[in-house]
């Protein structure tokens, strides 16, 4: 799902029958977003203005092009259609599953070219319910595999044995400062998120599993300055013998621990430790950052198989949300409110071996766990 139509076609010119397998609502082809704004009306038609002339001073340009542009600015609704075309083949992928979800729930008949992999082997049942609902509209079911899977993450003092935690930063409101949140050039770092964090990660005891293997530990976050930080911090708790971070293993085998949430997809780890970083005075899109995009999101809280730990203010979230979206109508943000009610939700569902699905653990505004 992340190739975009340039980079499928010569795969897909090879043979005649092809099988294409992605998740669209995971992050989509680099810089599509971008690209996606040149496929509007007002910004082509101006893109085209003087296209022919730069074209010009090019050499061995086929004739047929200078008809074309020349056929494209003069033809408004020929424009718009091939401007449309463009939009979906920037994702092919994406443009096939939305189209073939809406033909199904026309005709209700399903259908003959995509199906759904309703099923996941890899997060706890409680991480998965928050997936599911969140992103996959309740559909996304845990195999049998995974409840029977040994337990690989042991808790000290107060750690809540809980699939999720969540390390719930207080109101600015309520706190001393201005923000959390500290601009870093063109990105953003948290220290008190890290500092909370990295409290929890002392609260955790690695159990090899019956095959003697360490279980694996990564630490995300979709800020670069943030990653940083984090790696600073976390350096002198890695045993460079070993490989390890205060006895677990890289989830890549190399000793790295920490990366962005984009560079993480298609990874996973035992336990995963999330900053979403963004916690301000404002409210608005601009205010949320990463944390509006739902395929970053459903990224960053689909890799772990056993513990999520995740740190982030609820109520700074709902505040920014409601700043923008006072009547819930938005639905490109409903995701972060299906997100924070269902966290409400797995706080009082009771799972096997582990109790209750979700744990808040209130942070102060030094970093510092509650008792």
């Amino acid at each position: 799902a992340r190739a975009n139509g340039a980079e499928l076609i010569g795969a897909l010119l090879l043979g005649n029958r092809r099988l294409m397998i992605g998740d669209h609502k995971q992050l989509s082809p680099f810089d599509s977003g971008e690209r996606q704004r040149y496929y509007d009306p007002a910004a082509a038609a101006e893109l085209l203005v003087d296209a022919q002339e730069k074209l010009s001073a090019i050499l061995d340009l086929p004739p047929e092009l200078d008809e074309a542009l020349g056929m494209l600015t003069s033809h408004e609704f020929l424009l718009r259609d091939v401007l449309a075309i463009a939009a979906r083949l920037e994702e092919p992928f994406r443009a096939i599953a939305e189209r073939e979800d809406e033909r199904e729930l026309a005709t209700g008949r399903a259908s003959s070219i995509s199906t759904t992999l309703l099923e996941q082997s890899r997060m706890h049942p409680a991480i998965c319910e928050l997936v599911s609902n969140t992103f996959y509209q309740k559909k996304l079911v845990s195999s049998p595999r995974v409840a029977e899977r040994e337990q690989k993450v042991g808790v000290a003092n107060k750690m809540p044995t809980s699939p999720i935690v969540l390390l719930d930063l207080p109101s600015l409101s309520v706190a001393r400062r201005k923000a959390f949140e500290q601009k870093v050039k063109k990105s953003y770092k948290n220290e008190v998120e890290a500092s909370a964090l990295i409290a929890a990660l002392k609260d955790l005891k690695p159990i090899s599993g019956k095959d003697g293997r360490r279980p694996t530990l990564v630490v995300l976050s979709p800020y670069l300055a943030q990653v940083d930080h984090l790696e600073r911090k976390l350096s002198p708790f890695i045993d460079i013998e070993t490989d390890t971070l205060l006895g677990f293993a890289s989830p890549r085998g190399n000793g790295k621990f920490v990366y962005t949430s984009d560079s993480f997809q298609g990874g996973e780890a035992d336990v995963v430790l999330a900053s979403l970083v963004r916690n301000s005075i404002h409210v608005g899109t601009r205010a949320l950052g990463f944390i509006k995009n739902p395929q970053r999101m459903n990224v960053l809280l689909s890799r772990a198989r056993q513990k999520l730990i995740l740190a982030t203010s609820r109520k700074f979230i709902r505040n920014a949300v409601s700043g923008i979206d006072p009547d819930g109508v938005n639905e490109e943000l409903r995701f972060l409110t299906r997100m924070l009610n269902e966290i409400s939700l797995l706080e009082k569902k009771d799972f096997p071996q582990v109790g209750m699905g979700v744990t808040i653990v209130p942070v102060d505004e030094n970093g510092r766990l509650a008792p």
